[in-house]
């Protein structure tokens, strides 16, 4: 016996039918070509999100920009597993959700590079080693450091890579809600992994009107996605998906009538609300500028390929 409980058949199967089509069809690029293991280089012009995996407080720089004191995360803080988790429906308890709530991470910030730009990463002065990056830099996120933690830099957007790299796909979007407002998802196509839209970048007047006319539409109408209230789970399906389609997210707080961006130049203070948990799975702070910092009151994953064939993954 392992101790690890039963494996779940359905999750399993998602989870190799994802990386399996993004072996064979994917067009997306690697988030650094690699040049040793310490560094690599930008593969395009893109928004990074940098996250401080550490328990203890860090004073974090990437390569060409100003280093920047991260807090720790907190040792109830959601893992990518736990958050990979809990969006896996009748999979994961309600009840266990909302006790897990409250466990801060460490806020992360963004930085914008260019294609070619050198990527490495140091803490507390120390440059840090690649940790497994040929398991990750394919989906969009690599960590820097070892197996007691590090920094990770990740993608704030969804890179599409549907099933034989189709076109007009259906797209699932599953939804684990872990706040008490009311909330609302939009999920919208840019133009770029710096989130801009014909020109108007994140923040700029008129993003706003602009997103709202690129938002995917729901399978049955309507482009906005409820929240499925505290601790429950919710699942839709959104249509019209392109292979390699650059896909974001905006969270809209309805009980405070705040909106947060999956781009920090588009939130009050220029302050990040959402954290990177891996493979096209996010979590959204409801209070950024003065919350508890969980990251976890929104947590939705987008997957591209169980609609495939006779959607049995479904």
């Amino acid at each position: 016996m392992s101790g690890l409980g039963s494996p779940n058949g359905l999750v399993l199967a998602r989870t190799l039918t994802e990386i399996a089509h993004a072996q064979i069809s994917s067009t997306a690029p690697a988030v650094m070509d690699i040049v040793d293991e310490h560094s690599g280089t930008s593969t395009v012009a893109q928004t990074l999100l940098v996250q401080n995996n550490y328990h203890s407080a860090a004073v974090v720089q990437v390569d060409g920009t100003d280093a920047v004191t991260m807090g720790g995360s907190s040792a109830l803080g959601w893992t990518s597993r736990l958050a990979g988790q809990v969006v896996q429906g009748d999979n994961f308890d309600n009840a266990l959700v909302t006790l897990l709530d409250g466990g801060a991470k460490s806020v992360p910030y963004e930085i914008t590079v260019q294609a070619g730009a050198t990527l490495g990463v140091s803490a507390d002065s120390h440059e840090l080693a690649l940790y497994q990056e040929l398991l990750t830099n394919d989906y969009g996120f690599i960590q820097f450091g070892d197996v007691h933690g590090g920094i990770t830099l990740a993608r704030p957007v969804a890179i599409a890579q549907t099933a034989g790299g189709a076109d007009d796909q259906n797209a699932v979007v599953r939804i684990r809600q872990n706040g008490g407002d009311d909330a609302q998802l939009e999920i919208y196509k840019v133009d770029d992994l710096n989130g801009t839209i014909n020109g108007v970048a994140p923040g700029q007047a008129g993003y706003a009107a602009a997103a709202a006319a690129r938002d995917y539409q729901l399978q049955g109408g309507g482009t906005v996605i409820d929240g499925p209230g505290w601790g429950n789970f919710t699942q839709v399906e959104i249509t019209g998906v392109d292979q390699g389609d650059i896909m974001a997210l905006k969270y809209t707080d309805v009980t405070t009538s705040n909106v947060y961006w999956a781009f920090s130049q588009g939130n009050a203070g220029n302050v990040t609300a959402i954290y990177n948990y891996g493979l096209n799975t996010w979590g959204f702070e409801d209070r950024p500028l003065t919350g508890d910092h969980d990251f976890q009151d929104l947590v939705v994953q987008i997957d591209f390929t169980s609609t495939a064939g006779h959607q049995l993954l479904v």
